[in-house]
């Protein structure tokens, strides 16, 4: 949130998401906390993938990509 914030953006300017999980079995609450950022529909493509993360006491990693609605890509 507070990179988005910085550039002037918020969650509703997210398009695409993965989310790096250490376990798969975990899906189930980290679709609870995407719905604490996302509560409403949500448009973004979002994919899940089991990996060992970069800070390892990390359960879950979220990569995003946001796009100003006034961008013509």
């Amino acid at each position: 949130g507070k990179v988005l914030r910085e550039a002037g953006l918020d969650y509703s300017h997210v398009v695409s998401a993965t989310l790096y999980l250490t376990d798969i079995r975990t899906l189930d609450a980290a679709d609870a906390a995407w719905r604490e950022f996302f509560p409403g529909p949500v448009y973004a493509a979002r994919i899940e993938i089991e990996s060992p993360l970069l800070i390892a006491e990390a359960l879950a990693e979220v990569s995003v990509i946001a796009v100003r609605a006034s961008d013509p890509r």
